[in-house]
């Protein structure tokens, strides 16, 4: 039996992950769909205001305060999509995926203070 998966796998693989008696592995295509979601990404992250005078230069969301490493927090803590999404209305779902990646991609560094 064979199943396959679009999304993302429970190894990790982003993009189609095929469950079949001798294991799981990604599909090529893959490379691909990680291409074009890093795009994606990228493009999404042009969005992004980062100012000093607004929180202190954290990424926060176009026409708002709220800092994507806020919404990627609850969202690695285990929050839903539903949840967050009637809490700020104004997050789309892409807003989400990425600020989950985006807290992934760029840890907060803890900096000592002099």
């Amino acid at each position: 039996m064979i199943f396959v998966f679009n999304g993302v796998g429970f190894n990790g693989c982003v993009g189609l992950t095929v469950l079949n008696p001798y294991g799981m592995y990604c599909i090529i295509i893959t490379i691909e769909l990680s291409k074009k979601f890093m795009k994606q990404f990228a493009e999404w992250k042009k969005n992004l205001i980062i100012n000093d005078k607004i929180m202190g230069g954290e990424a926060v969301f176009p026409n708002s305060r709220l800092s994507v490493r806020h919404i990627g927090g609850m969202l690695e803590k285990g929050e839903s999509y539903e949840v967050i999404l009637e809490d700020y209305p104004y997050l789309s779902l892409e807003d989400l995926k990425f600020a989950e990646m985006y807290v992934k991609t760029y840890p907060q560094i803890e900096t000592v203070k002099k």
